[in-house]
């Protein structure tokens, strides 16, 4: 999938465990390391540990949104950056997050302002927002497992299905 200025991919699983971090930080390395700059949004708290990075203490993606401020000109300050092409925005220190549409509709807003590739992080995306109608590409990550598949029938239709 290609990923190139003011493309936004979200990877969102219907189990835990499924490697959403996983594919999602091997995504953004490949573009990173393609030449293409790339941010890379943690909604769930492990990308970090993922791409080998010190873990942030810093404010983040649910301290952004917790806030009533939600300009791009503070959220561009929350990134990290990793390598040349690559940064990340951490999960952040606010601990309840639940993705609800509003919240997407909010992030989309934001990395649309800021324009570029973006790759997000869902993980396991509980309230089956539908990313296709907050401007994302929307990769569901699966394992063969019956339960996850069983899930997956009941959420939103994808772009893309990666099966691990």
């Amino acid at each position: 999938m290609h990923c190139t200025g003011g493309v936004m991919i979200g990877c969102w699983s219907t189990k835990g465990g499924s490697g959403t971090t996983v594919i999602a930080a091997a995504l953004a390395l490949s573009r990173a390391n393609s030449g293409t700059s790339v941010r890379l949004v943690d909604a769930c708290g492990d990308l970090p540990a993922a791409l080998g990075i010190a873990e942030p203490s810093g404010p983040g993606l649910t301290d952004w949104l917790a806030t009533s401020r939600h300009d791009s000109d503070d959220f561009a300050t929350r990134f990290i950056p990793v390598t040349a092409n690559l940064s990340v925005l951490p999960r952040g220190n606010f601990d309840e997050l639940t993705l609800r549409a509003e919240s997407v509709a909010r992030l989309s807003r934001a990395m649309q302002q800021l324009g570029g590739c973006t790759i997000v992080d869902f993980g396991r995306l509980i309230s089956h927002v539908d990313l296709r109608e907050h401007a994302m590409r929307s990769i569901l990550v699966v394992r063969p497992c019956y339960l996850a598949l069983r899930r997956a029938t009941k959420a939103p239709k994808p772009d893309s299905i990666i099966v691990v």
